[in-house]
């Protein structure tokens, strides 16, 4: 299965990278893509729309599972692995902090 994980990231880019630091210990079987979107003052997408544009481009890229992450997000390394095995029992999670 492949696994895309899409942050949007708007003129904050120490958070993001903290957050993709954190995606380095992720574990998962599969392949995995992670796709940043950079907002920018002067081309601001929205939150919405950058995450759908990006949900589009990983459809393309062939993914199975989609994550939508805060790029203020810090992951933990079984967050895919115990999200994807509760996926196959409800097809669709929102996890709270």
């Amino acid at each position: 299965m492949k696994l895309a994980i899409i942050i949007v990231d708007y003129a904050n880019s120490p958070d993001t990278k903290e957050c993709l630091d954190s995606l380095q210990n992720l574990k998962w079987q599969g392949e995995k893509e992670i796709i940043v979107v950079r907002n920018t003052p002067e081309k601001n997408l929205g939150f919405a729309q950058a995450n759908n544009q990006a949900v589009e481009q990983a459809l393309k890229n062939g993914a199975d599972l989609i994550m939508l992450l805060n790029n203020d997000t810090k992951v933990d390394p079984n967050l895919a692995v115990n999200l994807a095995s509760g996926m196959e029992k409800v097809g669709f999670y929102t996890p709270l902090a």
